[in-house]
């Protein structure tokens, strides 16, 4: 759990990140965006099963990451913003489905269609979480270095920003560079995030939810778009950064900002 800007600041925006992410991954759009306020902070949780969030029992679902969240948020304040990409955005809804957040706490949901099975209906192979897991899985750790992960991930396909990325999540122990992951418990997650259906958690408080869809993405299905279209005029914020990729405070973080900004305040 990381914090950036005044650890007592009265409000909060927490970001939530998504499969095989960590807190970190948000730090820079994150500044930029607390930047102009005093009076917030940034919220960087690692999730269970992920970078150094401590050990968890099972069951490894989007409602436990949800519950884990709610811990943190008994000790450091509940937040003002939640801000969740991919998995993560689900884990928001998780969280907002749970009813333990304040009713003004507004949440953010990027590129993370709320229904069922979306990750599995065309979605690129290169960028594909299952496949990126088993890739993980081949892979012989603790390494003596990163160069044979680095090799092994290439050998199995893998893009090289992909490999890059995944290899910031390598720690150096005792016996070696291993991943900061349980794997398990990641899969565990991966298949509640397919099979789970949080469209009914948005129809309850669509005020309260906003929706970006990346243009560039491959996670919506026509299905999944048309729910969305049925959220927006039930009340849902429906976004579309037009030009997009799955990763959007890398691929677009200016247009995310302007999008986020209005939520924390002038």
């Amino acid at each position: 759990m990381e914090i950036l800007g005044d650890p007592e600041a009265p409000r909060s925006v927490w970001f939530v990140h998504g499969i095989l992410g960590q807190g970190r991954n948000w730090r820079s759009f994150a500044r930029r965006l607390i930047g102009p306020h005093a009076d917030l902070k940034a919220v960087l949780p690692d999730l269970r099963n992920h970078g150094d969030h401590p050990p968890t029992s099972p069951p490894h679902t989007l409602q436990a990451a949800a519950t884990d969240l709610q811990a943190a948020a008994d000790t450091l304040g509940p937040p003002s913003v939640v801000v969740g990409h991919s998995l993560g955005g689900k884990v928001a809804l998780s969280w907002l489905a749970a009813g333990t957040l304040p009713a003004d706490t507004a949440i953010w949901v990027l590129d993370s269609p709320p229904g069922p099975d979306t990750s599995s209906t065309g979605i690129d192979a290169d960028t594909d979480p299952a496949r990126v897991l088993q890739a993980l899985r081949a892979v012989r750790v603790p390494a003596a270095s990163r160069e044979p992960v680095r090799a092994a991930l290439a050998e199995a396909g893998l893009p090289a920003p992909i490999v890059a990325w995944l290899l910031t999540s390598l720690k150096r122990g005792p016996e070696g560079w291993a991943w900061v992951y349980d794997l398990d418990g990641v899969q565990a997650m991966l298949d509640d995030y397919r099979a789970t259906n949080l469209w009914p958690a948005i129809l309850a408080a669509p005020q309260r939810v906003q929706l970006v869809r990346a243009g560039a993405s491959d996670r919506w299905s026509a299905q999944q778009v048309s729910q969305a279209e049925e959220a927006a005029r039930a009340g849902a914020g429906w976004h579309l950064l037009a030009n997009a990729g799955h990763w959007v405070h890398v691929d677009a973080p200016d247009a995310t900002l302007a999008l986020l900004a209005p939520s924390v305040g002038p």
